[in-house]
């Protein structure tokens, strides 16, 4: 019903929790990193994404490692492209998140 309403001029996506944005066609997470990786010299291949929900679900396409949170709904995993291997289901939980994700980001 958005989609049709809009008419182009904006793109709705869900980000979870009953939420939708609304952002300009093209101008989503990944387009961002895109600029990133342009600007560093790095490859799509060298960046690693984690999301879960619709609004992540270009972001998720475009880096070479993608991690799906456990909460994604399954509209979220269905539309991602990428081999099944370059996915990955995170379960942890978020007193596990400190300790285990900013070791690998330094």
């Amino acid at each position: 019903m958005f989609r049709e309403r809009l008419g182009g001029k904006a793109e709705p996506t869900t980000s979870g929790h009953g939420s939708i944005d609304l952002i300009v066609p093209g101008c989503h997470k990944a387009s961002g990193l895109k600029r990133l990786a342009e600007r560093w010299g790095i490859s799509p291949e060298q960046c690693a994404a984690f999301g879960d929900g619709g609004n992540d679900i270009e972001m998720l396409n475009y880096c070479g490692y993608s991690y799906a949170m456990e909460n994604a709904p399954d509209f979220c995993l269905n539309n991602i492209r990428k081999n099944p291997d370059a996915l990955r289901i995170l379960s942890f939980s978020s007193r596990h998140t400190r300790s285990c994700l900013f070791p690998i980001l330094i």
